[in-house]
C-alpha cells in the first residue's frame, strides 16, 4: 500500500516537488467520482498544517481512513488505490485513456457491478455533462439503442497514427471502431479530450 501511495501521489505532484497543490488536489478527487464541494473540504482537512500544500505525510494518512460516501465500490480508501492504474493510465496518452474506457465499457459489471460505467464518469472532464452522472444513471444510457455498441462490441480497431502523434497539447482528438459480431460495417467512435491537472480526460464522443 506504501507503495501504491507513493505512486498516486507522484501523479498528482505534477511539479515533482514533494507537494501536491490543493487545486490540483480537488482536480484528481473530482476525476475520480467525488463531488466538488466535498472534495474542496477533504483538501482542506488534509493540509493539517494549513500552509498551502499537501506534502507525502499528510497524503498518506488521509489514505489511512477509510471513508465510504466517498466511493461507489465500497470506500475512498479503494478509490483511490483504483485511482492509480487511472492516473497513470490518463497521464500517458488519449488513446491509453479512450482504450480503457471502451474496455470498461465492454467488460461492463466485471469485477463489479457497474464497473465500466464507474470508469467511464472517472474519466469524463470537467466541461462533460456526463461528469455529473451517478454510474448508476450513466449505465442506464448506455442501454439506449444508439449507444448500446459501447457495451456489445465483438471486434474493435484503433488507428495506429495515434500511438505516433505528440500529445504535448492540451487538447486531443482520437477515434476508435467497434464492430458487433453479426454487423455488416464497424461503428466509428470519435473522442473529444482536453488535459487537467496533467491527466487526459474526455470532453465528448460522437459515434457514426
Amino acid at each position: 500500500m506504501g507503495l501504491t501511495r507513493r505512486l498516486l501521489f507522484d501523479e498528482i505532484d505534477i511539479g515533482r516537488d514533494g507537494e501536491i497543490s490543493p487545486a490540483a488536489f480537488v482536480d484528481t478527487v473530482v476525476s475520480l467520482g467525488v463531488p466538488r464541494s466535498e472534495a474542496e473540504q477533504l483538501a482542506r482537512k488534509v493540509d493539517t498544517n494549513n500552509d498551502g500544500v499537501i506534502t507525502f505525510d499528510e497524503f498518506a494518512s488521509l489514505l489511512n481512513k477509510v471513508n465510504e460516501k466517498w466511493s461507489t465500490a465500497g470506500s475512498f480508501a479503494r478509490l483511490v488505490t483504483d485511482g492509480v492504474r487511472s492516473s497513470t493510465d490518463s497521464a500517458r496518452s488519449p488513446r491509453a485513456v479512450v482504450e480503457k474506457v471502451v474496455q470498461a465499457l465492454r467488460q461492463g459489471d466485471d469485477p463489479y457491478p457497474l464497473h465500466g460505467a464507474e470508469v467511464a464518469v472517472k474519466f469524463c472532464s470537467p466541461s462533460n455533462p456526463a461528469a455529473q452522472l451517478t454510474p448508476a444513471t450513466f449505465a442506464s444510457y448506455l442501454s439506449e439503442p444508439h449507444y448500446a455498441i459501447l457495451t456489445e462490441w465483438d471486434e474493435i480497431e484503433f488507428d495506429d497514427e495515434d500511438e505516433e502523434e505528440d500529445w504535448t497539447g492540451t487538447t486531443a482528438e482520437t477515434s476508435v471502431l467497434v464492430k458487433r459480431a453479426d454487423d455488416d460495417s464497424f461503428t466509428y467512435i470519435n473522442f473529444m479530450l482536453s488535459r487537467h491537472s496533467g491527466r487526459w480526460l474526455i470532453d465528448s464522443l460522437t459515434l457514426v
